[in-house]
């Protein structure tokens, strides 16, 4: 079964890919159970899956409180930042309980690398604030690379598994 490896989030709205978004958290190194949350948001909180969109794009306080003090623009100190987590809802149960998945992006997916005028590397995070929304983040491709998907209309849903090889 070519889905086996995906986890599926059931889709939100009829206008875009949107999915619930339980939490945005920040953790170093494998300690995923140490993650410190950036925004906890049970109930009401979405994610659009924008393949049209560069960058990730969160409310400005959890960007300004997560993000603000994170980086200094050098690219050889990746391994000092953390890994990133998106916490979705997945499946819903009929005890009214769901599936949470867990996607991680490591400072290798949401760091850019950009060649300045001078042909020195100079590197960005990238995410920034939308100013327009308190509780819609938009997924772009900084997000989306990291992942493979597939969009099932028919279901309603999407399906996420990591676009690494097993042995990274």
């Amino acid at each position: 079964d070519p889905k086996a490896d995906f986890q599926f989030a059931p889709v939100v709205g009829e206008k875009f890919w949107t999915v619930k978004l339980q939490a945005v958290k920040m953790f170093y190194g494998e300690a995923i159970e140490e993650a410190e949350s950036i925004i906890e948001c049970p109930d009401h909180c979405t994610a659009v899956l924008d393949t049209g969109t560069y960058l990730i794009y969160g409310p400005p306080e959890p960007i300004d409180n997560g993000f603000s003090t994170l980086y200094n623009g050098d690219c050889q100190k990746l391994d000092e930042l953390p890994n990133l987590l998106f916490q979705i809802q997945g499946v819903h149960h009929s005890d009214e309980s769901f599936d949470l998945i867990d996607l991680v992006l490591t400072p290798e997916d949401y760091v850019l690398d950009f060649e300045s005028k001078s042909s020195t590397a100079e590197c960005v995070i990238g995410v920034s604030e939308d100013r327009t929304s308190v509780t819609e983040w938009t997924l772009g491709q900084t997000f989306l690379k990291a992942f493979y998907l597939t969009f099932d209309r028919e279901h309603n849903s999407v399906g996420f598994t990591s676009a690494r090889s097993s042995k990274e």
